[in-house]
């Protein structure tokens, strides 16, 4: 079986893949069954489920998550309207939450530098 080389850069790799086939290091591969097939496996703490929030299984991770992500990417974005240039300060936690809508922007305060 071919292996996948080590790439020294990201431009290497994509230019690796355009002229190779992944079907063509699966030779001789281990095959499996997934045992999760049709459920959703939580982000946080990687148990499947069948219902609930896309990303989490319950509110105790998708706490988690909002933590992570938080953390991760600060507690506020800049949020620029696309018809007027006006920035907004948007908790990261609505945007996880409850998405965001170009039409909620004025129920958040202007972003000041």
């Amino acid at each position: 079986m071919a292996e996948i080389p080590k790439f020294e850069s990201e431009d290497a790799e994509r230019d690796f893949w355009a002229k190779h086939e992944s079907t063509d290091f699966l030779e001789g591969a281990e095959e499996i069954t997934l045992e999760y097939a049709g459920k959703r496996v939580c982000l946080i703490c990687h148990q499947p489920y069948e219902e609930g929030r896309e990303l989490t299984c319950s509110d105790d991770c998708h706490q988690e998550l909002v933590k992570r992500l938080t953390a991760k990417f600060g507690e506020f974005k800049k949020v620029i309207r696309q018809s007027t240039g006006v920035a907004y300060k948007v908790p990261t936690r609505d945007i996880i939450d409850r998405g965001l809508r170009e039409q909620d922007l004025d129920q958040y305060p202007l972003w000041e530098e």
